[in-house]
């Protein structure tokens, strides 16, 4: 076997993780962060943070994960939110504020 990357597991973008955080805040759904697998590359391009569907029982990364039609709803929303929040973010810095 030949490894052709080898990439560690980094930190997400601080700015992206809090838009995250208050997108989701309001029902209290808590945000766990840390880039491990396909977002790890990306925090090397862009501001990166990453949402879950919350799954039955926890369970996550397997044939047995389910999301409630009701959960991915409201995931749906907190991704809307997070991408709102994070434009406010880019259109304050460009304002130097």
């Amino acid at each position: 076997m030949k490894r052709d990357l080898d990439l560690y597991p980094g930190d997400f973008w601080p700015e992206a993780v809090d838009c995250v955080r208050r997108a989701c805040g309001h029902k209290e759904i808590a945000s766990r962060t840390g880039p491990g697998h396909d977002s790890t590359m990306t925090t090397l391009l862009v501001r990166t943070a990453i949402m879950f569907v919350r799954a039955k029982g926890g369970v996550s990364h397997c044939a047995e994960e389910w999301s409630s039609k009701e959960d991915c709803g409201e995931g749906a929303l907190a991704l809307g939110r997070a991408v709102l929040n994070f434009d406010e973010v880019l259109r304050r810095k460009e304002m130097g504020v």
